[in-house]
């Protein structure tokens, strides 16, 4: 553990997806997820400087490298976030910008279409990529 631990804190190129399916693959003998709708929610009027992306979703091993994952294929960038997990709920908000520009992200095609790949994302356990 401490080796890989290692390994990934020197070496800016180390995949964790093969020790999050492993994980996964290991912890489906745990108990269910909890019954918590997912909701993902993009907002631009809360904060002046960014785009908030609220997030909430029943907790699962990989959740957030999913999310991130997504975020970065669609060429976001997150300078702020709040990650919470509670009781088997994760109740996350990050605060984002166009990785292009550097701006609030305002155009509502590209809104309705980030919604739609978290969601995917989310829901499939980060099976499907966009792009």
């Amino acid at each position: 553990m401490e080796q890989t631990l290692r390994r990934a804190l020197e070496d800016e190129s180390f995949d964790f997806l093969p020790l999050i399916e492993n994980a996964k693959r290991q912890s489906r003998r745990l108990a269910p997820a909890i019954e918590f709708p997912t909701r993902i929610a993009i907002d631009n009027k809360m904060h002046p400087t960014y785009t908030l992306i609220e997030i909430q979703a029943p907790d699962r091993l990989g959740l957030l490298y999913d999310v991130l994952s997504c975020l970065d294929r669609e060429n976001i960038l997150i300078p702020l976030s709040r990650i919470n997990t509670q009781a088997g709920a994760a109740i996350d908000t990050l605060y984002v910008v166009d990785g292009s520009n550097h701006a609030k992200i305002t155009d509502s095609h590209r809104i309705r279409l980030i919604q739609q790949h978290l969601k995917t994302a989310i829901l499939s356990g980060g099976a499907a990529k966009s792009r």
